[in-house]
Parts: structure tokens; sequence; C-alpha cells
């Protein structure tokens, strides 16, 4: 059993399970019937955030809410639903099919003080206990005091608090401990525990620095059990522990790497994770792109540096996985890196998916996993779906998703596209449906197939689509579909629609096994397509990433390749359909790893702008006209600056657009485009807004005829799942409503965004 990082706990799952009845009496069940921890039975497999037991059972927190599945994930049901009034949350736990904790903060009233109690099941969620309060409760004044609950048995667990008591003047770790299960707590000896009393000024001026967030803590017993925390530049990483379940502890000795700890910046530890209770290990942060891994086998009486990775602009790379003494798994928004050889040589594999925007993962032994992210092409983690791997995170595919968090149906729609003026399809978890009235009435015309994770149209009447476990292809526009041919390098993860017989796919796998496919018959046949010097890391990546990013075919013969490279990515083209391809001089704008869209002449490309600040989520918007040759910034996010235009060409002035992120870009021509983000402070948290270009993009208007600094907001929509523009008039957008509904809703367009209708609404089973 290993501790979940808060730092990631609090940021991959904002908003932990909320109080079911504020005003229930301590000690008493929310029920009529009151169900104990059951006794232990030795260390049991537990996870925060989510957990995925041998039997198929699994837990998550999302939204406020405790959820629990018994199909690995394919369904869900409510077991602890949120009750926002009473203004509480906190940090949940699971062990096993049966047992899961969940703190419930409540406000102190006039105080800006936190209290809590401690929720419990041992019989799956259908009754829940409330423990007793927490004794000597320092009523903390943080709006996020209770920071971490871990267990390492049904009977033995901790909850680890920081903050600032009501009238004191500094900050302190309080630890509460319980050996019944979570019915009744005691106060860790405050004397014994590290940091306890003492101020972040007596920590080397840690507030500049540092967080409380930093803060980690993992048990593998009902005794021995360690926290960590960081540190200013030059001093060694704060990491204690105890084997006296926290009453007393000791500073843990990480020896400096090469060169000693870096000056500037933190030296950031992470809760150990281990894969035996002698084995294991320690991932510090020393800065963007650096990562330490110490090793112990000896039950952490000893560390060693066994790894220094590099792990890209990643500042504080999360969600290690030791799967054994020496096989780990380390997820990055690339892809998968994995050791078998505890950590002296590292290989990169893709997975179609950023993991570490699905964290936290639960991982089984033998490599079957699940993790709950946002909806494909959403935002946020409401609603989630889920995901499962069978390959120990090399590869991904959704599975099932939530229902909403009062226990209702959810959507099962999360995707759209248009086939002609009235004609379209949307697809999901339950397959495809058509629609050929402009999207009022919708019939299934592919059920059974698993969830759709890619469908692409060449023209009005051929397409092909990527089943969770086929390859579907149709030749009248969508109405039947018939199975497609397999590629021998394995399954497609997305496919490309070039023309009504060509298109272009990836196959997401090992290294070696992963590969760019093309099919020249509508996909009845396919064959690899060879890239010009790839690495088998960069083929990877690429093959697993999204449609048209690493691989866009504007024709079936004319086509680019983008090619990793070590500061910037490399631009190749192809005018014979991929099989030679010739190098484009100059280089994708910085921050640019793929192609948005592509023409003979005319790309977009989106890139993440350098050294934007933290949590400002920058990006930038390019476009070429000369084949990639050179490129002109069009568009600018979250910029205080004028941000001006890049490479040669026409000089056009950046416009700002829709803060903080950009969720859909839709290319309809060589001039067209629109762009659909979320606008912070366009009238509330949470506001879709839409501007469009008809000139390639030298200027962006709000549809509405406003300014593109105050965008249109679209109404009825808060978070996007998918785009679909036909025309520089004509769209759909689907998304999920204000109101947390689980339904997706579907709004349309005919004069250009100025208006939206709703035409449909997409609800569960």
């Amino acid at each position: 059993m290993a501790g979940t990082r808060i730092f990631l706990r609090t940021c991959a799952l904002s908003g932990l399970a909320v109080i079911l009845a504020a005003c229930a009496a301590p000690g008493r069940s929310a029920t009529a019937d009151i169900a104990a921890a059951g006794p232990a039975a030795g260390v049991a497999d537990g996870g925060a955030g989510i957990l995925l037991t041998p039997g198929g059972t699994a837990w998550t927190s999302a939204s406020d809410t405790i959820l629990r599945s018994t199909d690995d994930g394919i369904s869900w049901r409510v077991v602890l639903p949120a009750k926002t009034t009473c203004g509480c949350f906190g940090p949940a736990y699971f062990l096993g099919p049966n047992n899961a904790w969940d703190v419930k903060e409540r406000s102190i009233p006039r105080s800006l003080g936190f209290t809590a109690r401690v929720w419990f099941t041992a019989n799956g969620g259908h009754t829940w206990t409330i423990g007793g309060s927490l004794p000597g409760e320092p009523a903390l004044q943080d709006a996020d005091p209770f920071k971490q609950i871990d267990f390492a048995d049904a009977r033995h667990g901790w909850i680890l608090g920081y903050g600032q008591q009501i009238g004191a003047p500094v900050l302190q770790v309080v630890l509460w401990r319980t050996s019944d299960g979570g019915r009744s707590w005691r106060r860790v000896d405050r004397t014994g525990l590290p940091e306890a009393g003492r101020g972040v000024s007596d920590r080397g001026n840690r507030d500049s620095c540092g967080s409380q967030d930093s803060l980690g803590l993992t048990f593998t017993g009902a005794a021995a059990g360690w926290l960590t925390g960081d540190t200013c530049g030059g001093r060694t990483p704060e990491a204690w522990s105890t084997h006296d379940g926290g009453e007393s502890w000791r500073q843990v000795t990480v020896p400096p790497p090469p060169g000693g700890w870096p000056a500037d910046g933190t030296a950031d530890a992470e809760a150990p994770v281990f894969s035996t209770p002698g084995n294991g290990l320690l991932p510090v942060s020393t800065g963007p792109g650096r990562l330490l891994i110490y090793r112990t086998q000896d039950a952490g009486q000893h560390w060693t540096l066994a790894s220094s990775v590099a792990t890209g602009s990643l500042e504080r790379p999360a969600g290690l996985i030791a799967m054994s003494p020496a096989r780990w798994l380390l997820p990055v928004t690339d892809g998968l890196l994995s050791t078998d050889n505890a950590g002296r040589q590292w290989h990169l594999t893709g997975s179609g998916t950023d993991l570490q925007g699905l964290l936290p993962w639960s991982m089984l032994p033998g490599g079957t996993g699940l993790a709950a992210g946002g909806e494909p092409g959403g935002a946020g983690t409401y609603p989630f779906a889920a995901y499962r791997t069978a390959s120990a995170g090399r590869s991904w595919s959704p599975v099932g998703r939530s229902p909403d968090s009062s226990g209702g149906k959810a959507s099962l729609v999360y995707g759209i596209t248009t086939t002609g003026r009235a004609r379209g399809l949307a697809y999901g978890l339950a397959g495809i449906q058509a629609t050929s009235d402009g999207g009022r009435r919708w019939t299934p015309v592919a059920r059974s197939v698993g969830a759709i994770s890619s469908l692409a149209f060449g023209d009005h009447r051929h397409g092909i689509a990527v089943a969770q476990g086929s390859l579907l292809i149709t030749s009248d526009g969508g109405r039947h579909w018939d199975p497609g041919g397999e590629p021998a390098a394995g399954r497609l993860t997305w496919v490309q629609a070039v023309s009504g017989s060509v298109a272009v796919g990836g196959v997401c796998g090992e290294q070696d096994s992963s590969a760019f496919e093309r099919s020249a018959d509508g996909g009845r046949s396919w064959h690899r397509v060879t890239l010009p010097g790839a690495q088998a890391t960069s083929v990877t990546a690429g093959a697993c990433g999204a449609p048209g990013t690493a691989v866009c075919f504007a024709t079936p013969r004319a086509g680019f390749y983008v090619a990793p490279g070590k500061h910037r990515a490399r631009l190749y083209r192809t005018a014979d359909g991929g099989r030679t391809w010739a190098v484009v001089a100059g280089a994708l704008p910085r921050g640019g790893t793929g192609l948005s869209a592509c023409g003979r002449s005319t790309l977009w490309a989106v890139a993440d702008a350098p050294d934007s600040p933290v949590n400002e989520q920058e990006y930038a918007v390019f476009r070429s006209v000369n084949g990639g040759r050179s490129w002109i910034k069009v568009l600018a996010a979250n910029s205080a600056q004028d941000m001006q235009p890049a490479g040669a060409g026409r000089p056009v002035s950046a416009t700002r657009a829709p803060e903080p992120s950009l969720a859909a870009l839709g290319v309809v021509s060589p001039l067209t485009a629109w762009l659909a983000g979320s606008c912070g402070g366009c009238g509330g948290y949470g506001q879709l807004a839409i501007i469009r270009s008809g000139d390639g993009g030298a200027t962006w208007i709000a549809p509405g005829g406003g300014p593109v600094t105050r965008p249109d907001l679209v109404p009825g929509l808060s978070l996007l799942s998918a785009a679909s523009f036909r025309s520089a008039t004509a769209g759909w957008l689907l998304g999920w409503p204000a109101a947390r509904s689980g339904a997706t809703v579907l709004l349309a367009t005919a004069d250009g965004g100025a208006s939206w209708q709703r035409i449909a609404v997409f609800r569960g089973r």
C-alpha cells in the first residue's frame, strides 16, 4: 500500500467527498444500521482518489461524491452523495472492496476555522458511520487543513492536518491516529511530530519557495510510516520516518546527488512508494525536467540514489508506481516511462492520453489498472470517464463514466461530427447514433461495439470509426457500419480520414510495435507508413497522440509529419502518400509539438506559450501559408503584453483569446477558424466562450459582434466535450450545462455563432 501525494489529489480531484448530513451526532450512523470496520486482516492494498481491487470492485471520489463500481469501472453507483449546503470537503481513502473512509470538514460558525469528522463504511457503502471527534482539534485556519487520510489495514489509520490554529501565530503539522477503523481517534504526541508548533519561517523561509500542499504521508503497516515535504534551494529534502505508529519520528538521511542539491528552487520529496515492506522508492523533484529516485532495500533504514530521470517540462512529476523491486512506472505528458532494471535504463511508451492528467491511478500487480479523468474533450473532473489499461499503463481505453452527483444516469455521448447540411453522427460509450434532420432526432446505427474513441469522414459518405475492440467502416454516410480491416501492427487508437478511400491512423503499443498505418481502400486493409529517420520513442508518442497531430494529410498524396526534437520539433513533408519525405526548412514554433489542421500549404498549430506563469495555461495559435517554412502567431491567450508574430510573413498582431484554456480549435477552410474555450473573466467561473476568424487569423471577432476581449458566452454550456463546425456560419457544440447534470447537451448555430439553439439532450440508459 502506498500513500497518494496530497498536492496531486487536490489538483487531480478538485473537491473531494462532502458530508451527507451536517447535523448527525458524532459516533452515530447516518443510516438505521451502524456498520463498524471489520477486524484487521493484515496489510491490504488501498489507495486515495481511486482504487481497483482484484475482484473488479472499484472506488473513486470526484466532485464531492464517493462512487463505487463492481464491474471494473464500467458502471458506477453513488454511495455517498454530495451535500454542498454545508460548505465542507475533505480527502478519502479506500481499502479493498468494502472499506472506505471520508474526512468531512465543517466550517466553524463566526470564525475562519475548520473542524472535521470521519465517515466510514465496512460494507461497500451500503451504510456509513460517523466517527468520533478528533481530540485536541486545533480548529485549523486554512482552506484545506485536513490534508490526507491513510490506512495500513482496516483498523489502523492516520489523518494529517496542517494549518494555523485560531489565535496562534504559527502554522503546525498535526497527526491523528485510530486503532479501531475510524470509530475513535487520538492525537499523536505533538512534541514528537516533525514541525509541530513551528512556523514556516523556522523552515528557512519556506513560504517563499514551498507549500504545505507538498506534505506527503504514507504507512506500510501499523507501526512504519513516512512524512515528507519540500525545502528551499541548497537544503536536503525533508523526510522523516516512524516505527511506532507516529508517536516518535526521526530525520531520514537523503544523500545529495552528484554536484549537491540545486542552489535555486526546491528539493521536493514525494511520499515513498513500496512494492514490498522492505523495498521502496523515494521520489525527489529538484526542478522542472528532473526527478531523482532514491531506493531502499531495508524498509527505509538507508536510501541510495538509484536513478535520475529527465521528465521534460514537468515541474513535479507524480504518480511513480513500484510494480516490483526492479520494475517501476512513471507517467508523463507524452506517454509512460518504464524500467525493468531498477532505474538503470528507462523506456518511453506512448499512451494516447496525457497520463499526468489521469492521475491518480490504481494498478494491480498483473498490469491491469484504472483511472478516472475528465471526459474526452472536456475539462475538470466531473463528469468523469473511467479508463482501463491491461498493459501496465502503456495504452488506455474508456470503459465507463460517472452518473451525476445526485445518482442519476449520465450521458453516453461525448463526440459529434457533421457529415452534411442536416446530417451528423454522435458517438461515445454506447456506439454511434445518426441524425438526418439537423440533430433533433437520433437513431442508433452501431450498437454493442464498445466505446468509440475516434470517428472521421473523408467525404459525406465514407467514414471510419475506431471502436473499443474493432474497426468500423461506412460508405453510406453512417447509416450502416461494417467491420473494417485490422492493421498487422495492432489495433488503431485513432484515425484521420483524408478522402473517401484514403485514411491514416496510429497503432499505440510498445516502442517497436507502435506505428502509423495508411489505408487506400476505405479502411479494409492497411500498411505501415515509413517515416524519415524516426526513433521508436517518437513514433510511439505520435502514434498514441491525437488524430492529425503528428501525421496530418491534406490530400491522399500530400501530408506532413512532426518529429519530436531535442529543443524543437521538426517538420517533414511528403508528396507521394508517405513513401518519401523531405524536411521542411525552418521549425515549428517554440512549444509546438504537432499540427491542428493542414492543407496543401496552409497549416495551423497550437503551441504552449513558453515561460508562462504557473497555473495560467498560456497557449498561442500559429498559422503558416507556405507549407511550414515560416509561421505567424495569430492568437495568444492570457498574455498581459501584446504578443508579436513569430517568423516571416504578413505582420499581424496577435489577439488576446478567451482565458484560461483552449478547448477546441476548428479549422473549416484556409481562412476560417473557430475557437471555443473557458472564459473565467466573462461573467463567472466555467463560462464557455467562442470567437472566430474569417481572414486566416488576422482578426478575431466575437460572433455576436463584440470585441474579442469580451467574447460571446455560449448560453447553456459551461464545459465543452466536442465541437464540429461545417462552415463559417454553421456548427455544433456538445457539452455540459452550468447545472451539474450528467446529460450532455447539443447546441447548433446557423448564423456564425450569434445565436445558439438547443436541439438535443443525450442522457444515460
